[in-house]
């Protein structure tokens, strides 16, 4: 009896061995063969976890998964798998799922379509989809676009919106005006999405938490649901409440900044006091406390939060994802394909459309061939990605990419590094990411980058576009670098998106848009609460050929970037809590026409700016490696305002910089002009500050500072220096005078040693219609609307600027706020028109018959590239 038994043991031991590999029969090559039935697999069981089986499934196979709970230790998938499609063999939420424990991999087909989920369980180890030899991973729920009928409140009580006792968000009942086909039943907690298409929640996805009627005619969504609610990290759920932990660089109380209270705690991004308005899912009613849970709160259902309020004849989608997520353990999963170098590539890009992608560490793909077919990536839900293996969330190198209608948010805490981004391209091959496409996105809690267009810029990229997408409430940690948009190397039109309470404490380095590229337009964006503004970036060439237009920007910690052309835009409150006695609003321009920056008097006084200057300078030229004009290109700065400059006893309109005492320091060394200038502040109008007789200029330059305006200021008109290489020219200008010294602008420096030095008079008024509430319109009669000399018998000062507030009201609903004291428009002597609508005024503009917010000129004829082919 015992040898029987042993040899029973022996003839068992390589039977098991070899179920670990189960193969789908031959009879799947002809019929579509059910994943459950044993009978189908040469094993002679159904592929199962319990006793480590892989499946196979050879070319010309088809296996098809119709029950749900199933699972296996891994994958090679050379024919096609795909989950069935009817309603039955689900769970209570109607999803079928597939768990793995194990690696996929092959050159066939995966389908997943509304409800079907693949779980991976990463308990041992990261898993993987190779799709290197050829594997398509299909992956489409069910969309449906259609509009809001009708919309009200709803109790916000559970299942809604809160677990008991917890009131977090609004709770709404939407009736569409059409409704999906494949949500059905009165589900208790179903788990899809809606996005909002357009109104003031544009971009937005929320969890629909409750069905309505049978059939379906309504249902319920809560806009801050609590994370707890939605999912975890081993159940996927939507999780669309931003929940990243933004303290998670705290080490212990005060380290390394002052927000920290304790080990991953606290109540960093340190914000300043001086918070505009911004948009969030609830407005006010999520607040719990000051900065809680968003930088607009002030306290318990209090702050400066604007609702993001659906309303009736909203544009809508409502998605029935097919699901990717983590159910078990934490190394997450990836998708590689192509990406070994000097491998094989891949020639099956994978489909993504109404897929909510949960725990992932990185999906990468190297395209084949620069015509290698991208499948758009739509309506899906990325969300609490690693970064342990592949720095990027999501990284293709491909070309032809829309990315469109998603949300992408909430990376894992820490396991991102700086530099590396949310969603990438890259180069590979020899061939640059072109005519890419971000357009009406959603981004928040990110650590690193967003979304980071041709990363590393070694090729030129051309043709991208980034347009309509929300970026806030991001860069939880970091020191070395953050933000919003990085584009380098890269042609990209960049325009209409909301960059918001972008940036932590931990370092000054964060942005919410860099670009930088030939042909790049960063235009009407609005851009408020963050590190810095948006701005160029790259090598010197790239930012000069950068159009920066018609922006919004206010209530920052920092300013532009250095560099680029400035056209039309609005730019306050700079420099909060972050400034020195050397920050200036625009930092080398090479072109800067129609703008107005400015510091609300209320600001000026407050902390934010007690223990920094707030905007010292207005405009600084120099020539700091790096700093954006490296070769020295010509500056032209024109009918401009610097409304309000700190008041620093160094303050200065517009600095000429020759400061540093050593060969090859920042000394300005190429030619600049500025002219129709008005400023106001308490510092000097102008300054050529070069201190170092020693160091001249190589070679000699030339500095013209001419129209000007000054008032307000109570100091010195201008500053220059007799230094030999130097050429510094102040032309005619006005200086307010009048019985209250803080109103009047300065007289001419004692000693002043400008080469040429024009006509200064001091009008006791200028007859501006209402400088101070900041409109410089000038009055019939008033002295300065023919005084000026650049063309004869112009206005001194800013001769005209006009901004558009309402140019966002189509496409964001009427949803944006404007803070507090805007500029006025100005027309003096000209027309502040704005024939093509491209934001840059008639007057500058160099191509008025066709929109061209990038105002580059390849050729330099004066015409805009936009009109050299008519």
């Amino acid at each position: 009896m015992r040898r029987f038994l042993a040899a029973v043991i022996l003839l068992l031991i390589p039977a098991m061995s070899w179920a670990a590999t189960c193969t789908a029969v031959a009879a799947c090559a002809t019929t579509p063969c059910a994943y459950v039935t044993a009978g189908n697999w040469d094993c002679g069981h159904v592929p199962d976890h319990a006793t480590t089986d892989t499946a196979v499934i050879p070319t010309g196979y088809t296996v098809i998964l119709s029950t749900d709970g199933q699972d296996n230790d891994g994958m090679t998938v050379n024919g096609t798998f795909l989950w069935d499609e009817v309603t039955t063999g689900r769970d209570a939420d109607g999803f079928r799922t597939l768990t793995v424990t194990g690696n996929i991999a092959g050159s066939g087909i995966i389908r997943m379509r509304a409800s079907d989920r693949l779980a991976f369980d990463t308990t041992a180890s990261r898993r993987t989809i190779t799709t290197t030899s050829g594997l398509l991973l299909d992956v489409q729920g069910e969309i449906l676009e259609t509009t809001i009928a009708a919309i009200v409140r709803a109790n916000d009580s559970i299942p809604l919106c809160a677990s008991v006792g917890d009131p977090a968000g609004l709770a709404y009942t939407i009736t569409p005006a059409a409704y999906a086909t494949r949500i059905k039943g009165a589900v208790a907690n179903s788990k899809r999405r809606v996005v909002f298409l357009s109104g003031k929640a544009r971009n937005r996805h929320y969890e629909i938490r409750v069905l309505n009627g049978s059939p379906v005619t309504s249902f319920n969504v809560c806009t801050d649901l609590p994370d707890s609610d939605s999912g975890t990290a081993t159940t996927g759920g939507q999780r669309l409440t931003p929940h990243a932990n933004r303290n998670s660089a705290c080490t212990g109380a005060g380290a390394p900044i002052a927000c920290c209270s304790g080990l991953n705690t606290g109540t960093c991004p340190d914000r300043p006091t001086s918070i505009h308005s911004m948009p969030t899912p609830s407005g006010n009613t999520a607040c719990s406390t000051n900065e809680a849970p968003y930088g607009c709160c002030t306290g318990a259902a209090a702050g400066n939060c604007i609702e993001a309020l659906p309303a009736v004849g909203d544009k809508i989608a409502i998605v029935n994802d097919a699901w990717i997520f983590q159910s078990a353990g934490g190394n997450g999963w990836s998708i590689e394909g192509g990406i070994a170098a000097g491998g094989n590539r891949t020639a099956n890009v994978p489909v993504f459309r109404g897929a909510n992608l949960a725990n992932a560490d990185g999906i990468q793909v190297v395209a084949s061939s620069a015509s290698t077919v991208v499948p758009p990536t739509e309506y899906t839900n990325f969300h609490d990605w690693y970064a342990f293996v592949n720095p990027d969330g999501w990284r293709y190198f491909v070309d032809d990419w829309a990315v469109r209608w998603n949300a992408i948010h909430d990376v894992v805490a820490d396991s991102q590094q700086d530099t590396q981004a949310a969603f990438a391209t890259g180069n590979a091959d020899g061939r640059a990411p072109s005519r890419v496409e971000f357009t009406d996105n959603i981004f928040y809690r990110t650590q690193g980058v967003g979304p980071h267009f041709n990363e590393g810029g070694a090729i030129a990229a051309i043709s991208n576009k980034f347009q309509r997408n929300i970026i806030w409430d991001t860069c939880l940690a970091g020191t070395t670098e953050c933000g919003g948009l990085q584009a380098d190397n890269v042609e990209v039109d960049a325009s209409d998106n909301l960059l918001f309470d972008i940036g932590n404490a931990l370092q000054d380095k964060g942005f919410p848009l860099a670009a930088g590229g030939v042909r790049t337009a960063i235009h009407h964006n609005w851009n408020v609460n963050s590190i810095t503004a948006l701005g160029p970036g790259g090598t010197s060439a790239e930012r000069q050929a950068t159009g920066i237009t018609h922006n919004y920007i206010s209530n920052i910690r920092g300013a532009p970037t250095a560099g680029g052309r400035f056209y039309s835009n609005v730019i306050r409150n700079t420099w909060l809590r972050g400034g020195d006695f050397e920050d200036p609003i625009f930092d080398n321009p090479v072109v800067a026409f129609g703008n107005y920056a400015m510091l609300e008097d209320s600001v000026q006084a407050s902390a934010d700016c007690s223990a920094s200057v707030c905007g010292n300078y207005g405009f600084r030229f120099h020539s700091t490696p790096g700093g954006g004009n490296d070769n020295k290109v010509a500056a032209v700065v024109r009918d401009n305002v610097i409304d309000g400059i700190d008041g620093s006893t160094l303050s200065t309109c517009v600095l000429f910089d020759g400061s540093a005492c050593s060969a090859g320091g920042d000394n300005i060394d190429f030619n600049a002009t500025v002219e129709h200038i008005t400023c106001t502040g308490r510092g000097r109008t102008m300054r050529m500050t070069w201190n170092c007789a020693t160091v001249d200029p190589s070679p000699d330059i030339t500095t013209n500072f001419n129209d000007y305006i000054w008032l307000d200021g109570n100091n010195a008109i201008s500053y220059c220096t007799n230094t030999t290489g130097i050429t510094d020219n102040m032309g005619v200008g006005y200086s307010l005078l009048t019985a209250t010294t803080a109103d009047s602008g300065g007289t001419q420096d004692a000693g002043e040693v400008c080469a040429n030095f024009g006509t200064l008079s001091r009008p006791s008024s200028l007859l501006y219609k209402n400088r101070k509430q900041h409109d410089f319109n000038l009055l019939t009669g008033a002295p300065a609307i023919r005084a000026g000399a650049s063309p004869a018998g112009s206005a001194l000062g800013v001769r005209a600027f006009r901004f558009n507030y309402d140019y966002w009201d189509q496409t964001w609903g009427n949803l944006l706020t404007f803070d507090g004291e805007q500029p006025a428009n100005v027309a003096n002597g000209v027309s502040n028109a704005d024939s093509d609508n491209d934001g840059v005024m008639d007057i500058h503009d160099n191509c008025r018959i066709a929109p061209n917010p990038s105002q580059y000129d390849s050729d330099g004829d004066g015409k805009g590239d936009d009109c050299d082919r008519f």
